[in-house]
């Protein structure tokens, strides 16, 4: 078993992992709300072509929120880096034990 010690993260790194793993977390809720936007939209009496703008909007809808999330877990991923590096540069960084196979 071998220590060492990571001193520092790649910023942009950590924030590309963290947009993937942001917006993999994203589609999961969303996966869970849009049935319940289709319930929604299936209970309100409206003419065919308002429950239609309804949908493409609720389309878009959950396009944006992806990519916002995917955006702020980039942004939150980059600032995480800087935060750690400095942090690990005054105090040292995390030790870690890898096994050997």
């Amino acid at each position: 078993m071998s220590k060492k010690t990571l001193s520092r993260i790649d910023p942009v790194s950590l924030g590309k992992w963290s947009a993937l793993v942001s917006t993999v977390f994203s589609l999961a809720t969303l996966l869970i709300y849009v049935p319940f936007l289709f319930i929604g939209l299936s209970t309100v009496d409206v003419a065919l072509t308002g429950l239609l703008a309804a949908i493409v909007g609720g389309i878009f809808f959950v396009a944006f929120l992806i990519a916002v999330y995917a955006g702020m877990g980039f942004v939150m991923g980059v600032v995480i880096g800087h935060v750690y590096n400095w942090f690990a540069g005054r105090f040292g960084g995390l030790k870690l034990e890898f096994e050997d196979w």
